[in-house]
This record gives structure tokens, C-alpha cells and sequence, in this order.
């Protein structure tokens, strides 16, 4: 048999606080960043393709991440 307890449950990792939104925020502007310099660089100087697949997936992976997380206006961690 389960037990189920009668407080909430804590998340292992703390308190949604204002610092941790921000760090999600920033992670993924990062790897915004990241993303359109790979494809401005695969354009303009080393016309490699690994850069251009890195770019890629990396602008892929923030987009994505970036409208899952903040489905509806109210962003999540």
C-alpha cells in the first residue's frame, strides 16, 4: 500500500525564486546567442558544415526550449 503524506511535497530543488527564473532565461538566451553566431559564422568565414549543424540545433533547442517553457506567457523553470 502507498502512503501518501499530508503536506505537499518540496521539489528537490528549492524554492522557485526570482534568481533561478533568471538563470533559466539566461541559459537560453545564451544559447540563442551561441546559435546565431555558429550560422553567422558558417555564412561569412569557415563555411563548415559542423558549424552549421551546431548552429542549427542549438537555435532548435533554445526555440523549443524557450516555447515549452513559457507556454501561455508565464514562463516555468
Amino acid at each position: 500500500m502507498v502512503k501518501i503524506p499530508e503536506q505537499p511535497v518540496k521539489p528537490a530543488s528549492g524554492k522557485n525564486s526570482w534568481l533561478s527564473r533568471q538563470r533559466w532565461h539566461t541559459v537560453r538566451i545564451l544559447q540563442l546567442i551561441f546559435g546565431f553566431f555558429c550560422l553567422g559564422d558558417f555564412l561569412f568565414f569557415s563555411h563548415e558544415w559542423a558549424v552549421l549543424a551546431l548552429g542549427a540545433v542549438m537555435l532548435a533547442q533554445g526555440i523549443f526550449d524557450w516555447q515549452l517553457g513559457c507556454a501561455g506567457g508565464k514562463c516555468r523553470v
